[in-house]
């Protein structure tokens, strides 16, 4: 369970839920398809991240030389 916390994928109420032995404490809400197609979207963001933050510093820079000196 200290991992999943760490890695994000287990909340406190959830840990609590397990730690307390009352499993069916929680219900959730959210609609199962959505909620796997997002997990699986923000694993694909972090692939792209460190990419992401490069391109980004670069276009700044570039964007910056056509700022004129007030």
């Amino acid at each position: 369970m200290e991992s999943l916390i760490d890695q994000g994928r287990l909340t406190g109420s959830e840990y609590y839920s397990c730690l307390s032995d009352r499993p069916g404490l929680l219900k959730g809400i959210e609609d199962e398809t959505i909620h796997k197609a997002n997990i699986i979207r923000l694993g694909r963001l972090f692939e792209i991240r460190q990419d992401c933050e490069q391109k980004s510093e670069s276009l700044i820079k570039k964007l910056s030389l056509c700022r004129p000196d007030i």
